[in-house]
C-alpha cells in the first residue's frame, strides 16, 4: 500500500528540468587556517575570505568551520563548530548576497551539524529551504529551515539513527531512510515526509542495506527486502516500478543529471577492500548494463553535470595505505581516463564514505563539467586542495588551489 500511496504522490512531485550550465563556477573550501574561502579557477590568486576567525584547522581545538553547501541559486550556506573538552557547539550561517553580512540561521549549544542539503525548488529569484541533521539527545533531528522568513522558520521534521534523505524536484517531499544500516533491523524504515502539511507516511518497514535514496525527474529509488529477497526498486511517476536483484549487500546508487540513468554499485562487506562493478539502469529501455571493465576498483562517483560522463574513485593500494584517484568514464563509449593517485584527506573520505547522499547534494563537477576538485594530504600531513582539468591533455598535472582540507562546485 506505501508503495502506491508514494506513487500517487510522485504524479504531483513535477519533473526538473536540467538545464546544461556553461559558467565554470566558483570553489568553496575550507583553508589550511579553518576558514572559508571561495575563489575561481579563472583567477584563483583572487580567493574570497568568508570567515576570518577560525582558531583552528577543521575541527581542531577551538573554533572552525567544518560544513559547505551551496544552493543551486548560488547562496553559501557553512557551518562551524567550537569544540572544549567533550563539548562542541555549533553554528549555521548563510552567506546569500556578497554584498550583505552573513546571517546566522541555527544554532546548537550541544552538537555540530552533521550535514546540510537544500531543496532543488523554491529557488526563484534566491532558494528558501534547506534541510539539516544535527544530535539531539539520543537521536538524530532532521530539520527544516526556511530562510525566506522573518524570523527563519527551523521545524523539526523526524528523528532516527542513521538519517539519509532525498528532496523530491520540487521539493515538496522528502524521502527518509532512517534506522541502523543492518538488513531486518526492525528500526529500519523508509518514509515520505510531505512538507505542506508536514505528513508522514512509512513506505516500508523493510528496507535493506543501504544509505541514501535517490530522486530524480525519472522518479526514486530505495532498496527492498521482500519474501527475504533483497531488491534495488525503482519507482515511476506513475507508480510503476521496476525492480533490479541486489545480490550482495549494501547497495549504492545515484540518479544522472536528466534521470536518464540509474548508476549503482553492489559494495559487499569484506575483511580486506573488495568492490564491485558499476552498472547503469537506463530508464527508458529498461535494459542494465556494466560500465566498467574487469580490474578497476570504485569507491564512490559521481555524474558530470550534463550526465554524459561519471567519475569514480578507484581504490589503489598503497603500502599501509587506501590511496585513490579520479577516473572519468564515458557513459556512450565507455572511454575510461585516469588522473593523478592522491591520499584523500580525512573530510573528503567522510564525504566519499556517504557518497551516495552527497551526490545529490552537493558537486565535485564545476558546473561546465570541466574541472574536478579533492582534497589530498601528503608525506608531511599538510592538507592541499587541487583542480583536476579534464579537458587538458592526458599528462596535465592537477591545478594547485591552496592549503585545504575540502572542496565544492556551486552549481552554476
Amino acid at each position: 500500500m506505501g508503495w502506491l500511496v508514494l506513487g500517487c504522490l510522485l504524479l504531483l512531485a513535477g519533473c526538473a528540468e536540467v538545464a546544461e550550465p556553461q559558467s565554470v563556477g566558483q570553489l568553496a573550501y575550507i583553508g589550511g587556517d579553518g576558514n572559508v574561502y571561495v575563489v575561481s579557477p579563472e583567477r584563483l590568486t583572487e580567493k574570497t575570505a568568508v570567515t576570518a576567525d577560525a582558531q583552528s584547522a577543521r575541527e581542531g581545538a577551538g573554533l572552525s568551520y567544518h560544513r559547505l553547501a551551496w544552493s543551486p541559486s548560488g547562496q553559501l550556506a557553512y557551518a562551524s563548530v567550537v569544540r572544549h573538552n567533550e563539548t562542541a557547539q555549533g553554528t549555521l550561517y548563510l552567506r546569500d548576497d556578497p554584498t550583505q553580512p552573513d546571517q546566522v540561521i541555527a544554532r546548537s549549544n550541544d552538537h555540530f551539524f552533521i550535514y546540510v542539503y537544500w531543496s532543488p525548488a523554491s529557488c526563484t529569484p534566491r532558494c528558501r529551504q534547506l534541510a539539516y541533521l544535527v544530535e539531539e539527545e539520543q537521536d538524530i533531528s532532521l530539520r527544516l529551515l526556511d530562510v525566506g522568513s522573518e524570523p527563519v522558520r527551523d521545524v523539526r521534521l523526524g528523528t532516527g539513527w542513521p538519517f539519509y534523505y532525498a528532496w523530491s524536484p520540487n521539493g515538496r517531499f522528502l524521502l527518509a531512510h532512517v534506522g541502523r544500516e543492518k538488513q531486518n533491523d526492525p528500526q529500519m524504515r523508509l518514509l515520505n515526509l510531505t512538507l505542506e502539511p508536514l505528513t508522514t507516511t512509512v513506505i516500508s518497514d523493510q528496507t535493506g542495506d543501504f544509505q541514501a535514496p535517490a530522486w530524480s525527474s525519472a522518479g526514486w529509488a530505495a532498496l527492498q527486502t521482500n519474501d527475504g529477497e533483497t531488491q534495488l526498486h525503482i519507482v515511476a511517476d506513475d507508480g510503476k516500478t521496476a525492480v533490479l536483484p541486489a545480490d550482495k549487500e549494501p547497495v549504492a546508487f545515484s540518479w544522472s543529471p536528466d534521470g536518464t540513468y540509474l548508476a549503482f554499485m553492489e559494495q559487499p562487506r569484506c575483511s580486506v577492500p573488495c568492490f564491485a562493478p558499476i552498472y547503469l539502469y537506463e530508464v527508458a529501455t529498461g535494459e542494465t548494463r556494466r560500465l566498467l571493465g574487469v580490474g578497476f576498483r570504485p569507491t564512490a562517483f559521481f555524474w558530470s553535470p550534463d550526465g554524459k560522463r561519471l567519475a569514480y574513485l578507484n581504490w589503489v593500494p598503497l603500502g599501509n595505505n587506501d590511496w585513490v584517484q579520479w577516473r572519468v568514464v564515458d557513459v556512450a563509449t565507455g572511454e575510461d581516463r585516469g588522473y593523478k593517485m592522491f591520499d584523500p584527506t580525512l573530510a573528503l573520505r567522510f564525504t566519499l564514505n556517504s557518497f551516495s547522499q552527497y551526490a545529490q547534494s552537493h558537486r565535485l563537477w564545476s558546473p561546465n563539467g570541466r574541472y574536478l576538485t579533492y582534497a589530498d594530504r601528503d608525506f608531511n600531513g599538510t592538507e592541499r586542495v587541487w583542480l583536476i582539468d579534464t579537458w587538458a591533455e592526458a599528462a596535465a598535472d592537477p591545478i594547485l588551489v591552496d592549503k585545504g582540507s575540502l572542496a565544492f562546485w556551486s552549481w552554476q
